[in-house]
């Protein structure tokens, strides 16, 4: 019985001819170089084409001097298929050319130079096909538009989410409200995603609220799966709270940004060392808008065999600036006095301010700026460490704000110790006015940390999760467990409530044991936890997206400096849409 042969294993056998599957259905073989068809199943009609046909052997020996193929009659299979690819890779290069110079801050404006494009074309193929910027920002960003929106959705979808959320004025004197939302995992990490940017009519608790349940409802995050809302300590963002936790549930934490609270603090400083204060307001002055003279100072400096630094200017909306300034003078007062009383600057009044300080006023500035350096350091480290936000900090905050009370109730009963006891001890005349004065910026440090302390909405929260998962607090209690406390602690706990207090119970068991072992002073408690998922995963994931509950709205802030980048002078046209999903990419992506 002959062996049946295909027309696919026809066409290969005599490849080398010219021979291609034209049809699979209708069975056709066609000839490439002759573009006719031949029949398959007999053999010897194919093989009289290849031998004896003579425009078979002249057409296939042309092509082949030639170099430049054979020619086919193309398929409307194959020729919607090669359209269809194009057009994808057409399109593939707009929306990657979108997403690169929208993640990169390019305006797509830059795309229409001829400079561009004539680069582009040199080097870039097919980016002949780039369309213009217009058309860009209308067809493609909004498609990138809905891809990320998309992504937002995955990602909170049935997650339990932390909303952020603040505003501030732009360019065009609008104020503009950023939501951002916060996803807790029950990982090593957690993940930040912008939501929302809303152009708001007025700065109000209904507004903002207005605007927080919108973007809520747009990506489908559900009212129970909102675990707190951080926003600063405004009054109409307090009422804002108050508004979505009657529509969210009472189990909504509300925290207030602790990084905003300590600066009020810190302000005290400021606000009564009025001599030190005015001391850096005069530095400022002198180096303001002045080159040249900048250049003389650090040859002084450098005479002086003193490192060459220029003095750091405060600046008002910048977190930890004064306090910066104030260690600059704490180390170089002396040699800013003397580099003024030697050079021959014209009579501002910044420079004779300098000039004019007698002995005992340089004395007292100095006292002031070591009793800053010795004893506010605590209060900037924290502040710090509530700026970064890859780390958790809610068990550790407690604590740590318990401490600074302490320093600053030591500072308020004049126990003073260090540099500053021997400043103060220097002359007499320190000892009485500065050393109150000291005291008194202390008294009034500690009454604002309380104050502020007292009011938090997040102060049960905060004080019960310090108490269970802060190192310190575990070490000190040593191995044993009251049971009837640690109950009442869980349920004060709205993320603890979840499971059941035996499974808490044995996953702590086990927590405490491990922290206890460790070495104090280097326990991660993030890292002791993540140990424990596979004995105790429910406890494990509750309490890991407990310490992920941030504590203070620095993000927020970030959002706004690159919101800030994005709409320059120069683009102070972008739309509120255009706007929100370039800021996703640009600050949430990936």
């Amino acid at each position: 019985m002959p062996k049946v042969v295909s027309v696919f294993e026809r066409a290969k056998e005599y490849d080398d001819e010219g021979f291609y599957v034209f049809s699979k259905e209708k069975g056709i073989m066609m000839c490439k170089f002759c573009n006719v068809q031949v029949d398959w199943k007999r053999k010897d009609t194919y093989e009289k084409h290849c031998k004896f046909r003579a425009s078979h052997k002249v057409n296939k020996d042309r092509c082949q001097a030639s170099g430049s193929g054979t020619k086919r009659q193309v398929t409307l299979e194959e020729n919607i298929s090669t359209h269809k690819k194009t057009k994808n890779e057409k399109t593939k290069l707009a929306e990657d050319t979108v997403r690169a110079f929208v993640k990169a801050n390019i305006p797509l404006q830059k795309l229409n130079h001829p400079a561009i494009r004539e680069w582009l074309n040199e080097y870039v193929k097919g980016s002949g096909d780039l369309p213009q910027a217009h058309t860009l920002r209308t067809t493609y960003l909004q498609s990138l538009k809905m891809e990320e929106e998309e992504k937002v959705k995955l990602a909170v979808k049935d997650q339990q989410v932390v909303v952020l959320c603040d505003e501030t004025t732009n360019r065009r004197g609008e104020c503009v409200f950023v939501v951002l939302f916060k996803v807790l995992l029950a990982s090593g990490d957690s993940k930040l995603l912008v939501a929302g940017v809303k152009v708001l009519s007025n700065a109000n608790s209904t507004e903002c609220s207005r605007a927080v349940v919108e973007t809520l409802i747009k990506y489908n995050v559900k009212y129970e799966n909102v675990c707190a809302f951080v926003s600063d300590s405004a009054k109409y963002m307090n009422k804002c709270a108050e508004l979505l936790k009657v529509l969210v549930g009472e189990n909504m934490l509300y925290i207030q940004c602790w990084a905003h609270k300590l600066n009020l603090v810190g302000n005290v400083w400021s606000t009564e060392l009025t001599t030190l204060n005015e001391c850096v307001v005069k530095a400022k002055m002198a180096f303001l808008n002045t080159r040249k003279r900048k250049h003389h100072y650090l040859d002084f400096l450098k005479k002086s065999s003193v490192e060459p630094k220029l003095f750091p200017s405060p600046v008002l909306t910048r977190w930890n600036s004064w306090f910066t300034s104030v260690t600059y003078l704490d180390k170089y007062l002396v040699h800013l006095v003397e580099f003024f009383r030697q050079q021959d600057f014209d009579g501002a009044d910044a420079t004779e301010y300098f000039k004019s300080l007698s002995t005992d006023q340089v004395l007292v500035l100095q006292c002031e700026a070591k009793f800053v350096v010795e004893y506010c350091k605590k209060t900037v480290d924290l502040l710090e460490c509530l700026e970064g936000s890859s780390y958790p900090f809610a068990h550790k905050l407690c604590v740590k704000l318990s401490d600074l009370k302490t320093g600053f109730k030591l500072v308020s009963d004049r126990n003073f110790g260090g540099e500053t006891a021997k400043l103060l001890n220097s002359a007499a005349c320190l000892k009485a006015a500065t050393g109150a004065k000291l005291a008194v910026t202390g008294q009034k440090s500690f009454l604002k940390l309380s104050s502020l302390m007292g009011g938090d909405p997040a102060k049960s929260f905060l004080e019960n999760i310090g108490f269970l998962f802060n190192p310190r607090e575990i070490i000190s209690r040593g191995p044993e467990i009251d049971a009837v406390n640690l109950q009442n602690r869980v349920q004060a706990v709205p993320l603890l409530r979840d499971i059941t207090f035996q499974k808490f119970l044995d996953g702590y068991a086990a927590t405490k044991h491990a922290v206890l072992k460790s070495e104090i002073g280097k326990v991660d408690m993030l890292r002791v936890l993540l140990s424990l998922k596979n004995d105790f995963p429910e406890f494990s994931d509750s309490a890991i997206k407990c310490l992920w509950l941030p504590v203070s709205n620095v993000d927020s802030e970030r959002a706004f400096s690159a919101y800030s980048n994005i709409m320059s002078d120069k683009r102070t046209s972008l739309g509120a849409e255009n706007m929100e999903i370039m800021l996703a990419m640009c600050f949430g992506g990936d």
